[in-house]
């Protein structure tokens, strides 16, 4: 079951990050953007809960980006293993993989969203 919890998790923090890049190139604030998240149909107490690791970089880190990639092997092993197509998990482990080639692998999962903004 934890491994299904983190495959959310993980998904989520993956669309935050997406989502914040997008909004952010497109010349909103990051901290305005986010408000939206926080009153949105999104606001999972995730979502609440990371605002501050996802706003300001330099936070202590909670989880690494190599965690979390280690999650995701995990998790998509056991989807091999049980025959579950778990293919939105794949391009989530897809992009921690290029946050990590990036340089990013001890900085905190929340930091994605800074790799996607600069890659």
């Amino acid at each position: 079951m934890k491994l299904a919890v983190n495959l959310i998790v993980h998904t989520l923090n993956a669309a935050v990050s997406e989502g914040l890049a997008l909004a952010t190139a497109s010349g909103i604030d990051a901290a305005a953007a986010y408000d939206v998240l926080e009153d949105s149909v999104v606001a999972a107490p995730f979502v609440k809960y990371k605002r501050a690791a996802f706003l300001d970089p330099e936070l202590p880190v909670a989880m690494r980006i190599d965690t979390v990639l280690k999650d995701l092997n995990l998790i998509l092993g056991l989807g091999h293993t049980t025959g579950v197509q778990l293919t939105a998990t794949e391009g989530v482990a897809e992009l921690f993989a290029l946050a990590q080639a990036g340089g990013y692998e001890s900085k905190d999962m929340s930091a994605l969203f800074s790799y996607l903004s600069q890659s």
